[in-house]
């Protein structure tokens, strides 16, 4: 039997507080941050969103509101088993095309894979695990970023939201790309970049594109930009297929403060050849905390409960960690997944 797995983030994003406690005279260190990260990037090929750009020192190692993290953090990823890196986010120009290519190249260097941006013409990225042929997209939404000055790299975007053009002329090249990577592949994966910051539901936008692109030959859509969990669902299209939707998977590494920003999810997807088609056949969802209040501490948020320990989430301000699990189960994991023949796991 062909089967494998694939494990996705949330999003890797490295504030001024956090890079403070990483300092290590002139390198950063994130093994005690990241000590539980082993546990929770499990999946046989990982995929990590990583949204603060990493140019490399010549461009100012920075935080909000133009990023520019140490290398440090790509070397503990690759060590972390991450197999890709998602780049397509608005912070990738934060210092410029010319940083946007040191960044590229800064992966090369580390043996990170990537998709969202390339400096060629290949856009699509193709794995092939046990047999599986998969496909990864990745775009982010144009509006957020200028993309005025790029001329020697190209970035997977789509026009969003600034934009008045109908919602096929608005994915004309999304929709491209899914339909070349489908004649290439067993199994379509699209990372897509939008939404709005902190809403812990989709908003119109969102359901607009993801209600277009469901029809199209993707089998699972990983969400990114909120900063916070949004629902999983199992959207059926009008010819009977079932796609996993994962709207926002929230922050998993970054030094934002405030409940559901400290909470994100590793979500792992196994999937199954099955004659010419691969499916999904399992949904694996450990949610996580970062302890801002205890040097930035990356654990599993069920190893939290289970120390019985209250979420700090500000100074004077904590939450009990048992109800803010149960509360957060019944959030992401929606009815359609729930009610699906699909095997679901929630830790």
């Amino acid at each position: 039997m062909q089967k494998t797995s694939v494990g996705f983030s949330g999003d890797v994003l490295l504030h001024g507080g956090l890079l403070s406690k990483a300092r290590s005279q002139e390198s950063y260190n994130f093994d005690s941050m990241l000590q539980s990260g082993g546990d929770i990037i499990s999946a046989d090929f990982n995929v990590v969103n990583q949204e603060s750009l990493v140019a490399g020192k010549k461009y100012n190692i920075s935080s909000y509101p133009l990023f520019n993290s140490p290398i440090d953090i790509l070397e503990k990823l690759k060590e972390l088993n991450v197999n890709l890196v998602n780049v397509a986010n608005n912070h990738m120009l934060d210092k410029g095309e010319e940083g946007l290519i040191s960044y590229l190249h800064n992966l090369d260097q580390i043996g990170l894979d990537y998709v969202g941006a390339s400096l060629d013409e290949h856009t699509i990225k193709y794995v092939t695990l046990d047999g599986i042929k998969l496909a990864f997209i990745s775009y982010t939404d144009g509006s957020k970023i200028n993309l005025e000055k790029i001329k020697n790299v190209n970035i997977n975007f789509f026009k969003g939201e600034s934009y008045a053009l109908r919602m096929n002329r608005r994915l004309a090249g999304l929709k491209k790309d899914i339909k070349e990577a489908r004649k290439n592949s067993d199994f379509v994966i699209l990372n897509l970049h939008f939404g709005e910051e902190y809403f812990r539901t989709p908003n119109a936008f969102q359901k607009d594109i993801v209600s277009t692109l469901v029809e199209t030959d993707i089998d699972v859509l990983i969400g990114h930009h909120p900063h916070v969990l949004q629902p999983i669902e199992w959207l059926e299209n009008s010819k009977g297929k079932s796609v996993l939707v994962a709207y926002s998977l929230g922050n998993f590494f970054s030094g934002q403060i405030g409940l559901y920003r400290q909470i994100g999810c590793y979500l792992i997807i196994g999937i199954q050849k099955k004659g010419k088609n691969a499916v999904v056949d399992s949904v694996k969802i450990t949610s996580t905390f970062v302890d801002v209040f205890n040097g930035y501490k990356l654990s599993k948020l069920k190893d939290v409960v289970d120390s019985k320990i209250n979420l700090q989430t500000g100074r004077n301000l904590s939450f009990s960690s048992s109800e803010t699990y149960d509360k957060l189960k019944k959030h992401i994991a929606s009815s359609s997944l729930l009610e699906s023949s699909l095997e679901v796991v929630y830790e």
